[in-house]
């Protein structure tokens, strides 16, 4: 095969030397002709010698991709390797201690007895046993980590064999309550008498039961979550910065094979982006309401300085 394009580039370059000295003959002399095709050759001839360096390039590149290579050694290599299984071990290590935090916090926020702050100002412990499973029954509805499958009751105390009871959705309950579905506002009756406080208090129930519905639409998704997403991602990040099953691998294989594994993480790399944006579209989309419930909040006050001008007695 090498030989036959050999054979196809020399015939190609005679064929060109042919035209030239063609046009050079047809413009001057014999000399001047001899010296012009003897410059041409030469010149030929140091590409033709280079023929060889270039397909042993060629040759090596093709197996570069698609045989194993020499494992790479080099100085660059090496130094990234070990700050990027650091900063893996850093990453899982953060995600272990958040864990058990969290546990602490739980028991900090509901065995609360008014005197927490002042433990904490003077370093002493904060009670413990006061958020029982007679006390506070559903103190699994209260805490974040129920979303994440670690409940501050491991055995929620509602659930009893064969009671109605028994198929008790932590997460969702979680996410009532922190969304703030819980919250019981008064649907504004028709009948009641047409006033500005009665045009006041729709104004602030519709903006309230908007923003409590968006609430529960974004924490859903942790609810649907779970806790899956943290164990894929650990999964990928102990397996990204592994220095012996994934840079020494890395390293010695061929460059197909490193393209094609650069390109899954790139795909990856693709739809987290795409909920990134989502996120960010949804932090805005908070932001909003956050401000609409501060002037639907803000109603009382407005009332009163409405009444000021006025120069009357102001009424709820």
């Amino acid at each position: 095969m090498h030989l036959k394009h050999f054979i196809v580039l020399l015939g190609m370059a005679a064929t060109t030397s042919m035209l030239c000295i063609s046009n050079i003959k047809a413009q001057g002399g014999s000399e001047q002709y001899l010296q012009l095709i003897e410059q041409h050759t030469r010149n030929i001839l140091q590409k033709v010698d280079l023929l060889p360096n270039y397909l042993a390039n060629a040759s090596e590149l093709v197996l570069a991709w698609i045989t194993p290579m020499t494992p790479d050694n080099s100085p660059p290599l090496k130094t990234m390797q070990a700050p990027f299984t650091q900063l893996g071990d850093l990453l899982l290590q953060s995600q272990a201690k958040q864990a058990e935090m969290l546990a602490t916090m739980n028991s900090d926020l509901l065995n609360n007895d008014g005197k927490n702050v002042f433990n904490a100002n003077n370093g002493h412990p904060n009670s413990t046993g006061i958020a029982s499973p007679s006390t506070l029954w559903y103190a699994n509805d209260l805490v974040y980590s129920s979303v994440l499958g670690t409940p501050f009751f491991a055995k929620d105390p509602r659930v009893q064999p064969g009671a109605p009871s028994s198929n008790i959705n932590l997460p969702y309950n979680y996410i009532k309550n922190a969304a703030g579905l819980n919250l019981y506002h008064k649907i504004p009756d028709p009948s009641w008498k047409a006033s500005d406080a009665r045009t006041r208090y729709q104004s602030y129930f519709n903006t309230v039961m908007a923003a409590e519905s968006f609430n529960g639409y974004i924490l859903s998704h942790q609810a649907a979550e779970g806790n899956q997403l943290n164990t894929l991602q650990t999964t990928l990040v102990t397996q990204a910065t592994d220095p012996q099953n994934w840079f020494a691998q890395v390293a010695s294989e061929n460059i197909g094979f490193v393209l094609r594994q650069i390109l899954l993480y790139q795909s990856q790399t693709f739809v987290l982006l795409t909920q990134l944006i989502q996120l960010q579209k949804q932090m805005v989309t908070a932001q909003a309401m956050t401000n609409s419930l501060l002037i639907a909040a803000n109603q009382v006050n407005e009332n009163l300085m409405v009444s000021s001008a006025q120069g009357v007695q102001p009424t709820l």
